[in-house]
């Protein structure tokens, strides 16, 4: 059974992918080379022009490596027996997280977005909003499956996340599913919530989001220069907006801001982790949760 597969994208780009975690990684010609060697039980080839990146990439393929990113995927994690209506009610009724794309409508035109037009497979977004009734319909379907023996969790731990678009253009939806949950709950359950936003619309709901205790994500890309692709649909940057909401959100609602904030950046080209980390860190006292994108592919 295969362990990795390396692939690239039309524009070159190297990519690995672990059968094992199940996780895409960036690659290069170093992982391919000490993959190689591994397989074929040779020693790691050196590279004596450049022996610094040499080892840099070594040193991390080892750490990849030690922590089972090359091994073997194992049969019975592969599948084990037959998926049957028991396995899925047992897997319903065990359901730690669900997650409501709540709106396709958003108030910013990020040049690297998912749903841009940069993406070969672009469709565009048709500004649909879910409607209230089939959240309704979901939870009324999983609420006495949770509250079944088949429920085995003994924390009774549930997240309820909200996503988009922009969750917050639709903060109707989320009062109105929250306040369903309080009503039906009854303290069967512990209900978490949680939410990932571009900040744009903070400084108007941020009172609600405290007062219902949400886990609050929101991206920033570190400072103004780092975060010039997130931009208003008329091209204005977004930086100066989204920064003041942040330490809006420090300055009135400390404790809340230490412990339920979280800050996403998207690395790109205009960035990286350790520029981008210093700005939070400097501003916010916070270091950021990272995902990688090429702007161009």
């Amino acid at each position: 059974m295969a362990k990795v597969t390396f692939f690239k994208t039309k524009k070159n780009n190297k990519y690995i992918y672990s059968f094992n975690k199940k996780h895409i990684l960036l690659s290069n010609n170093y992982f391919e080379k000490f993959y190689k060697a591994d397989q074929n039980k040779t020693m790691h080839e050196g590279n004596i022009r450049n022996a610094k990146e040499n080892n840099y990439y070594k040193e991390k393929y080892e750490l990849l490596k030690k922590v089972g990113f090359f091994e073997n995927l194992s049969g019975q994690d592969y599948l084990c027996g037959k998926i049957n209506n028991n396995v899925i009610e047992s897997e319903l009724s065990n359901l730690s997280n669900l997650v409501f794309e709540i709106t396709e409508k958003c108030n910013l035109k990020c040049t690297y977005c998912f749903y841009g037009e940069n993406y070969s497979q672009y469709a565009k977004r048709k500004q649909f909003d879910l409607k209230l009734k089939d959240a309704y319909g979901v939870l009324e379907y999983l609420i006495p499956k949770w509250d079944s023996s088949l429920n085995i969790s003994p924390e009774k731990e549930i997240f309820i996340g909200f996503y988009g678009g922009e969750p917050l253009l639709n903060i109707s939806f989320i009062e109105n599913v929250v306040k369903y949950i309080h009503t039906v709950n009854k303290n069967k359950f512990k209900f978490k919530f949680a939410i990932t936003t571009n900040g744009v619309l903070l400084n108007k709901h941020i009172n609600y989001l405290v007062k219902n205790n949400f886990s609050l994500t929101i991206s920033i890309d570190g400072n103004k220069k780092n975060n010039s692709y997130r931009v208003f649909h008329d091209g204005k940057p977004s930086f100066d907006h989204v920064r003041n909401n942040i330490l809006l959100i420090k300055k009135n609602f400390p404790e809340f801001f230490k412990t339920n904030v979280m800050l996403n950046a998207v690395l790109h080209d205009r960035n990286n982790l350790l520029e981008a980390n210093k700005y939070t860190m400097k501003y916010f006292g916070k270091r950021l949760l990272g995902n990688v994108v090429n702007p161009l592919l």
